[in-house]
């Protein structure tokens, strides 16, 4: 939850890249960005698509990072 991360890692935001995209099926972030060969093989588990297409709730998002100062 990218909203409810921004409070939990307030005290320690200095940059924020923003996309978005859609869930194609359930799958661990650990084993996605690890690059598991197996992990691969079973198709892909997501796409990126352009910001606010996907599931990403922008608005919450930036309210978000307003509330807690940041100006970047």
């Amino acid at each position: 939850d990218p909203v409810q991360a921004v409070y939990n890692l307030k005290d320690y935001i200095i940059h924020t890249h923003a996309k978005d995209g859609i869930k194609l099926r359930e799958s661990s972030p650990e084993v996605i960005y690890g690059m598991i060969e197996e992990e691969i093989q079973r198709g892909a588990a997501f796409k990126e698509v352009p910001l606010g297409e996907g599931s990403v709730n922008f608005v919450e998002y930036l309210k978000a990072l307003d509330s807690i100062g940041f100006n970047g």
